[in-house]
């Protein structure tokens, strides 16, 4: 309201969600990250879903920006749209335009805008992050500027084909590390400059790929992924450790999918990430499977992993996952069960490095690089979560 308005912000430490959150890491109390607060039209983009297509050769395709556009306050008005593809250079490759008219009913509705013929394209790897600039201006009736957003986008098109993980249509050997907002004197809050050393340290290590145990990360991370180039498996903040029971309780099925959904909607336009993650050590209950069909059904491109729906002795992740999982094979199981599959095997977690460990890696990375299916894996973890006493 006009004048001075009071925000309030209530923290509950133990709710129904804590037993989703049974990760192995400190549990602190408190806001561990950045709140904003937005002002926005009264008639606003509520979220936007970037999508694209490549070529075989990864040089030409298209390009799709889904407007998902709010009218809560049920207002009659007209909305008019433009969207440009800016080049890294800076030039506007294309530019489209779109409109939505609304009337006193109608508080939500979507549209679509199309990038067609878009050619001589530099495609997004982890050695060449090369990112475009999406522009999305919404404008009212008159034409006048109302708002104005711009995400930085690369393309980039992870898919799978028999049992192959494909980054623009080439196969990559996923080198990674498990991380987790950790600091020894700001616990779970991660400050700038921490992230960036981290990423510096990863890329002069060639470690190419991240899992983000076992929650997504800070928002701000994956800005620098992007930029500087990162795969990343992203994980949902869902990891019933003590309780795995419940993953086979209808009850939670909401809980569960939740925590999905979130995820996706957040980090869907950022093309470091490769694949998602259902989250970690949660049993094998049926659950997961409305979990891997709402990220399928949020983002019909990227794959989706999990490793605990075990159907197997041997292997793991075979339900609700597009990939076979394992976590600390030994060389015995890795000389049986890393070729010859019917889908990609992912290590998510191997190679334990706290203390005096990261045994074998020489044999570990043999066996992954000889294999015809293993895409590769992550060492547990990036760093001690240690606190400072």
């Amino acid at each position: 309201r006009t004048g001075d308005n009071n925000i309030a912000v209530r923290v509950i430490r133990w709710t129904d969600g804590s037993y989703l959150e049974g990760q192995d890491m400190w549990h602190m109390s408190g806001i561990h990250r950045d709140v904003y607060l937005m002002a926005v039209p009264k008639v606003f983009i509520r979220d936007h879903y970037i999508a694209s297509s490549l070529s075989d050769d990864a040089t030409s395709g298209s390009l799709t920006v889904k407007l998902e556009l709010d009218n809560r306050d049920g207002l009659t008005e007209s909305k008019q749209y433009e969207v440009r593809l800016i080049d890294p250079a800076g030039n506007v490759l294309q530019t489209q335009t779109g409109s939505a008219d609304f009337t006193a009913t109608e508080t939500a509705k979507s549209i679509s805008i199309l990038f067609e013929g878009l050619s001589n394209l530099q495609p997004w790897t982890s050695d060449n992050p090369t990112l475009y600039t999406v522009e999305v201006i919404q404008k009212d009736a008159a034409g006048k500027e109302e708002s104005v957003t711009a995400t930085p986008y690369g393309f980039c098109v992870a898919t799978i084909k028999n049992n192959q993980f494909l980054v623009n249509g080439k196969r990559v050997l996923m080198k990674g590390v498990n991380t987790q907002d950790t600091h020894p004197i700001m616990g779970r809050t991660m400050d700038i400059e921490t992230m960036w050393t981290d990423l510096m340290l990863m890329k002069q290590n060639n470690i190419n790929t991240i899992r983000t145990s076992h929650y997504p990360n800070d928002a701000r991370m994956y800005a620098m992924f992007d930029y500087y180039g990162l795969y990343v498996c992203d994980e949902a903040d869902l990891e019933d450790h003590a309780n795995q029971s419940i993953s086979r309780m209808k009850s939670w099925i909401p809980s569960f999918c939740d925590r999905i959904e979130r995820l996706v909607r957040r980090d869907v336009n950022h093309s470091s990430v490769v694949m998602w993650s259902l989250g970690n050590e949660c049993g094998s209950g049926s659950n997961f499977k409305d979990c891997y069909e709402v990220a399928h059904k949020l983002d019909g491109t990227r794959p989706v992993h999990y490793e605990g729906t075990r159907v197997d002795k041997d292997y793991g992740g075979s339900l609700y996952s597009d990939f076979y999982s394992k976590m600390y094979p030994g060389m015995d199981w890795m000389a049986r069960n890393t070729s010859n599959l019917d889908k990609p095997m992912f290590l998510c977690e191997y190679a334990h490095a706290m203390g005096n460990a990261i045994g074998n890696l020489p044999e570990y990375m043999q066996a992954m690089e000889e294999s015809n299916a293993t895409i590769g894996g992550c060492i547990w973890d990036w760093v001690d979560q240690a606190i400072y006493e």
